[in-house]
């Protein structure tokens, strides 16, 4: 989330979304222009992947890992202001959401047996 945030931005970050150690946002400042930098499809792109990879470490993992990838995603969404760098993060983290809604709405058989007799 880190390197979403810092490095494959889509807009620019403004000082409101950057950390506190720096002072400001100035481009000169930013991350991720120390190079040629990739146009905007290729960085969705890059994008995309890197959240497939959290999500799948969200839905196979577990424990802290799992906890601190959650965390990490809740950070990113509360400290980003740009609505374009925070489309593809609020879908993922939507999706969680959802995926844990129908889990609770169909328990298995073996919780619904113990609930009925």
């Amino acid at each position: 989330m880190h390197t979403l945030k810092h490095y494959y931005w889509i807009e620019a970050p403004s000082s409101s979304s950057s950390d506190s150690s720096s002072s400001s946002s100035s481009p000169s400042q930013l991350k991720g222009l120390d190079g040629p930098r990739p146009d905007r499809e290729e960085i969705v792109a890059v994008r995309s992947y890197m959240l497939l990879f959290v999500k799948q470490l969200v839905m196979m993992g577990g424990g802290a890992s799992k906890d601190d990838e959650l965390q990490s995603i809740l950070n990113y969404l509360t400290t980003v202001q740009e609505d374009e760098n925070l489309h593809d993060v609020l879908q993922v983290r939507i999706g969680f959401v959802r995926r844990l809604n129908t889990r609770r709405q169909a328990p298995n058989n073996s919780v619904t047996m113990y609930c009925t007799t």
